[in-house]
């Protein structure tokens, strides 16, 4: 007797194909062609914790196996069935069809999740029906086996997640960056302590991912394929356009536009991520070059010069960092003539002000646009994601990248590591006092090159480290004993300038200044441009990852200033060390290197990125590198802050 009537035949032997041609493609390209079992994956793991979660809907694309091996070749890899259409599996899975087509399932079907896939343990052919109808969710009754805590990095973000899931219980949002559901808790205002967040908060946030999440998916579908989760893209999203404006809200079409337009980001976050540091620049002043197609104007001259804009978050006369900016940007103009015009913007305190000033840049026909201070990389992403191809940003930043806005950035630990050796020739004892403001990124290479500069000259020479901007620190009293210091005892939080003096007390205890390092923007600005008019800007760039600028003694964008209360001795020992890392002959973080927590490497030298993304202190470094919490800044000075801009002593000190 035939099982299966005729309607529910046709659509069984659809779907039927359809899983015979995954076990085909399963097998062409060496992977299981069947649901994987977990209890396979985790039969080296002895007994796991569980802990029920209870029913809930779950996002289906993310079941991607049974609990058992049982009926495990019942199913092609994405649960299509595979048995023949009149075995009993065949009427049962048909009558399933009908069920859900004429009223839904009634039963959730049981689940087990671990590390965020979820594994049927009953309704396998359920799940095979809501497969092939394509169902978004499906409802489970759903118990989490817990992983082992380690090191790896997967399992301390599914950790993350699970604080997530205290206060969101939901499995939609996946991100795979360590420390981003913290940081998209931050973007709406809560923390992960566990608490639930208010309901219609939380129904607020779902409708926004859910906007995004369906034009996501919908130009993925149209052949953009990328690995990036739409957790991930939501994410740059919001970080770009704000959590105040539900994607829900937006209009469809503008949604559709601001997806499309920030592809380009998510092909760089799917791919390698790297970017390609530029220590040099080769090219020559040739003002007869033209640059055809990567601005608007294809030549520049006195009638139509090339347009520069630079954004400071500060003024000039109150900020130290806007006003060495400001300096090299009339060097600038002073160096090219009329063969460019720049337009200054000062005062941008957020990202409202920030996007108003690139807007009338952009309408004076500007087609650079330098962004001086790290907190402005999330506008100049949004903004050079909005303008697209007419124009190009740079941000002044070490720690973030982008494909779309370049980085510059100058090698600060070269002249630190000068300072420090020059502190120990000057001291009378071992201790040497160093005040840091803020931990941003590139502030622990300073402190680590400066410590090793150090350590060249007295070899039991110590580092003793303070905090400016910690809560309730007296600076003042910590270093009152301290015979030579770098830094200053006094930092205003807003100015982002790194040039921290050396100074040695007198005998009345004051504190005198003796060296400095120094920026030159100027130079750095003039080599960028150069690249503009040579047409090398353009060749810089490679697909997929971003560009870079990071300069140093050798290119002349970093120095090390000398105080005339200092003899010719010490202007040879700085002349010296100045050419010896300039020509390569020295690396201040070449051979061996000992930390607060071990050897670190014992011959060779860290790379420029291991440099930059450095969490460690050196050996002879007291000192440790508090929480973010334990610092007094305000909110204008962290408005705009990405995560690579600052570091946390919560993650650092849990050790690398």
């Amino acid at each position: 007797m035939e099982l299966v009537n005729a309607g529910g035949r046709t659509v069984y032997i659809e779907a039927q194909k359809k899983a015979e041609g995954q076990v085909k493609f399963a097998k062409d390209i060496g992977r299981l062609p069947y649901p994987p079992a977990l209890d396979d994956i985790l039969k080296d793991e002895g007994a796991l914790n569980e802990e029920h979660v209870g029913i809930m809907e779950i996002p289906l694309e993310r079941v991607i196996g049974t609990k058992t091996a049982g009926r495990q070749e019942a199913f092609s890899y994405d649960f299509l069935p595979l048995l023949d259409i009149f075995s009993e599996f065949g009427a049962k899975w048909v009558n399933l069809y009908n069920a859900q087509m004429e009223e839904g399932f009634r039963d959730p079907v049981k689940m087990y999740e671990y590390m965020g896939s979820f594994f049927v343990q009953e309704g396998n052919k359920r799940v095979s029906v809501a497969k092939y109808l394509e169902m978004v969710t499906i409802a489970a009754d759903v118990t989490r086996i817990l992983p082992r805590k380690t090191e790896d990095e997967a399992v301390k973000i599914y950790f993350e997640f699970r604080d997530f899931f205290r206060s969101f219980p939901t499995y939609d949002i996946e991100i795979s960056e360590s420390g981003g559901y913290e940081k998209l808790a931050a973007a709406y205002g809560q923390k992960l302590d566990g608490l639930l967040w208010d309901e219609e908060l939380r129904r607020s946030i779902s409708s926004s991912f859910y906007a995004f999440k369906k034009k996501f998916d919908e130009k993925k579908k149209k052949g953009s394929a990328i690995s990036v989760s739409a957790g991930d893209a939501f994410m740059l999203y919001i970080g770009l356009y704000g959590t105040k404006e539900s994607a829900a809200l937006v209009p469809d079409s503008i949604l559709d536009e601001r997806v499309t337009k920030l592809w380009r980001e998510y092909e760089f976050y799917a791919g390698t991520g790297k970017a390609k540091l530029l220590y040099e620049s080769n090219d020559s002043d040739s003002y007869s070059i033209r640059t055809v197609g990567l601005f608007r104007t294809p030549k520049y001259s006195k009638k139509n010069p090339l347009k520069a804009a630079f954004f400071y978050r500060g003024n000039t006369l109150n900020y130290k960092w806007t006003r060495d900016h400001e300096m090299g940007r009339q060097k600038l103009e002073e160096h090219y003539g009329d063969l460019i015009e720049t337009y200054p913007y000062e005062n941008l305190q957020n990202s409202e002000e920030l996007k108003a000033a690139i807007d009338d840049a952009y309408k004076k026909g500007c087609g650079l646009f330098f962004t001086t201070f790290p907190g402005m990389m999330a506008e100049a992403r949004r903004s050079s994601i909005h303008y697209e191809k007419s124009s190009h940003f740079l941000n002044c930043s070490i720690g973030e990248t982008s494909n779309v806005v370049r980085t510059y950035y100058g090698k600060m630990y070269e002249a630190k590591y000068i300072l420090g050796a020059l502190a120990a020739s000057l001291s009378t004892s071992h201790e040497i006092g160093y005040i840091a403001s803020i931990p941003t990124y590139g502030i622990l290479s300073d402190i680590n090159a400066f410590a090793i500069g150090a350590a060249l000259i007295d070899p039991y020479a110590q580092i003793k480290l303070s905090w400016g901007l910690k809560k309730g620190v007296d600076l003042a009293e910590e270093m009152k004993n301290v015979e030579i210091l770098s830094g200053t005892l006094d930092r205003n939080p807003r100015d982002p300038s790194r040039e921290y003096g050396i100074y040695r007390r007198d005998e009345e205890g004051k504190l005198l200044s003796v060296a400095m390092p120094a920026w030159n923007w100027g130079e750095y600005y003039v080599r960028i441009i150069r690249s503009v008019l040579a047409g090398s800007y353009e060749r810089e760039k490679e697909d997929g990852i971003a560009v870079r600028y990071y300069y140093g003694l050798s290119s002349n964008v970093i120095d090390v200033l000398l105080s005339e209360r200092l003899d010719y001795k010490s202007q040879k020992l700085v002349d010296g060390l100045k050419k010896a890392i300039a020509s390569g002959q020295i690396n201040p973080f070449g051979g061996e290197i000992h930390t607060q927590k071990g050897v670190l490497q014992t011959e060779g030298r860290l790379s420029e990125d291991q440099q930059i993304s450095m969490d460690w202190l050196a050996d002879n470094v007291m000192g440790e590198v508090p929480p973010l919490s334990e610092f007094e800044v305000d909110d204008d000075f962290l408005a705009g802050m990405e995560k690579g801009d600052l570091v946390d002593g919560e993650v650092f000190a849990k050790g690398r």
